[in-house]
């Protein structure tokens, strides 16, 4: 980290600290509409759009003196750069996969990294955007054009809306096309180079913040989605309520859809995703009709111009994936379009689905062929299917569902390739972090098994997986036995947000169990602010030295009258990531 970086951070925190302490001031500015709020956030992430109100900017002056917190901190931490050694390697890393042609990046499904050659990679890039049935070529030309018609409308659409913010106002200084890039699926067969999951990245893209606002006025709809899983731990309390009849047979079936965003017809998303907003119970702030939901979607799912060497595409069929409300529309199209062939079958007795994987508990004592009877009865006019079946076990998520003497028993998956490389004890990284990391994947693998003998097992093979990796013996030891008396059912007590929320509509007897319908958490502290700094692993107390000074600095400078807002305040410092190899090279 340089100098330069910590003005930045300190920078940034100043300003959090200002607005957290004028709306303590000036309670009744706080009060804002959920659309409000979704602007203020919006403006946070882009600086160069316009200033929300100009009060707050100049009352951020009065409250911090970011300059003297800068000297101030720059005096306590000793900033190091890269040891000259470390740079060297860098450079001449980055100069060998430069001068041969060779590239570092991620693989499909976070399973490692990839050194692959440029032209391998560009390869497979370019045989997925010159197929016709997907994108169609174009020009720049062409995206400038269309460019000036997407500000109209969102300009009309800002004229349509009852709201104080402006859309217009997010839009960029400067139009960018989505970035195009692949995942390889090393994790699949392949003969010369893997299949690669394409990627349209919107970090710059134009149409960055209307698809941010169709996802936001989309979310209250997630709670009409019956089949809809939030997570493993969701996945967990529904199993752990299946009742399967004694002398029936019943086969465990997972099925996937087949390049689910790229297949999806958008006239279809329009259609269900209009009529989900319509028909929800909670909506947000801003009250749409059909026709301005149809604009917003318009101008979130359209114009999908990809770049990829200075050459342009845009992509004609399906959605973005990596557009910020692809999930939201792909969940709430999935549902709609797949209802009726799950909800007619009387066979199943239970299915549920993660976006585009399905789990599903058969019936077939009366099914001859479970293969034949997929077959006949999942089928859609354009979305394809795979599946898979057992009587015995099968993996969906990262659980191993078991089937024995019809009681569901789960266990913890990891896919073969997998090699449980954790975070090294000596790593750049947080003290209370690394020392979190082993109970934490603990707690993972007692939420999971449902068994003793399995969680102990799996528990041992952790311990060792730690212990390799440089982990002391008698701080993991004494986790074990922590780890090792912790019951499963307090493991799975509902506590993430959305889940919450999710089971009061949908399963509200699984609140009741945990005691948690009534009595529901606070997520947010109006006194709490958070502060983002890079981590420094050779200063003594960092955090400590963080607040310390923040806290200082405000009051020194800020008016006797508001002093008690800030003594209130509780400053908290959470480190930004560490830029890893791949990262360094660029």
């Amino acid at each position: 980290m340089t100098h330069k970086t910590l003005d930045l951070h300190v920078k940034e925190a100043a300003r959090k600290i200002a607005w957290k302490i004028f709306f303590k001031i000036n309670p009744s500015t706080a009060e804002k509409s959920d659309l409000d709020e979704w602007f203020i956030s919006c403006k946070k992430i882009y600086k160069k759009t316009n200033k929300t109100s100009g009060v707050h900017y100049e009352f951020e002056d009065k409250i911090i003196d970011s300059d003297g917190l800068y000297k101030s901190l720059k005096r306590q931490l000793t900033v190091k750069t890269h040891s000259l050694s470390l740079q060297k390697l860098i450079t001449e890393l980055q100069s060998f996969c430069s001068d041969n042609n060779i590239m570092i990046i991620e693989a499909d499904k976070n399973a490692g990294i990839c050194i692959v050659r440029k032209i391998d990679y560009e390869n497979e890039i370019l045989r997925q955007l010159n197929d016709l049935n997907t994108y169609y070529p174009s020009t720049q030309t062409q995206f400038e054009l269309a460019m000036i018609e997407f500000t109209d409308k969102v300009r009309c659409f800002d004229k349509s809306i009852n709201a104080t913010q402006k859309l217009s106002s997010l839009l960029p200084l400067n139009n960018y096309p989505a970035k195009f890039y692949i995942l390889p699926k090393i994790h699949k067969p392949f003969e010369h180079f893997p299949k690669g999951r394409p990627i349209s990245s919107t970090f710059q893209k134009f149409n960055k913040f209307p698809s941010k606002l169709l996802d936001f006025v989309l979310k209250p709809c997630i709670n009409e989605i019956k089949d809809l899983l939030i997570d493993t731990q969701h996945f967990l309390l529904l199993l752990q309520e299946v009742q399967l009849q004694p002398g029936r047979k019943y086969t465990l079936v997972t099925i996937d859809i087949e390049s689910l965003y790229t297949n999806l017809e958008v006239n279809d998303c329009r259609r269900h995703c209009i009529n989900a907003y319509l028909n929800s119970h909670k909506q947000t702030g801003i009250k749409m009709n059909a026709n301005q939901i149809n604009q917003l979607i318009s101008l979130s799912l359209g114009y999908n111009y990809v770049n990829f060497d200075d050459k342009w595409y845009i992509q004609h069929k399906g959605i973005e994936m990596g557009n910020a409300a692809s999930v939201m529309v792909a969940n709430i199209t999935v549902y709609n379009e797949l209802c009726n062939i799950f909800d007619s079958q009387a066979e199943i007795s239970f299915y549920k689905r993660f976006l585009d994987d399905m789990f599903l508990i058969i019936d077939t004592t009366e099914i001859d062929d479970i293969s034949e009877w997929l077959n006949t009865r999942v089928k859609h006019r354009y979305l394809k299917f795979t599946w898979e079946f057992s009587e015995e076990s099968i993996n969906f998520l990262d659980v191993t569902v078991k089937l024995q003497n019809n009681i569901l028993h789960t266990e913890l998956y990891s896919k073969p390739m997998s090699k449980h490389l954790f975070l090294h004890a000596s790593s750049n990284h947080p003290s209370h972090l690394k020392n979190s990391l082993f109970f934490s994947q603990g707690l993972r693998i007692i939420r999971i098994c449902s068994e003793y003998t399995t969680r102990l097992k799996c528990l041992v093979s952790l311990f060792v997986k730690f212990s390799e990796r440089w982990y002391m013996d008698n701080v993991l030891y004494n986790t074990f036995i922590r780890l090792a008396q912790t019951k499963r059912q307090d493991t799975l007590r509902p506590k993430n947000k959305l889940l919450i929320e999710y089971l009061q509509v949908n399963d509200p007897f699984i609140l009741g169990k945990y005691g948690q319908v009534e009595n529901m958490r606070k997520f947010n502290n109006e006194n709490d602010a958070v502060v983002v700094f890079p981590f420094l692993q050779h200063v003594h107390k960092y955090k400590h030295k963080v607040q310390y000074t923040i806290k200082q600095n405000v009051l020194k400078t800020i008016q006797n009258k508001w002093k008690r807002y800030v003594l209130d305040l509780n400053v908290h410092v959470v480190f930004s990531r560490t830029k890893n190899l791949k990262e360094m090279l660029r």
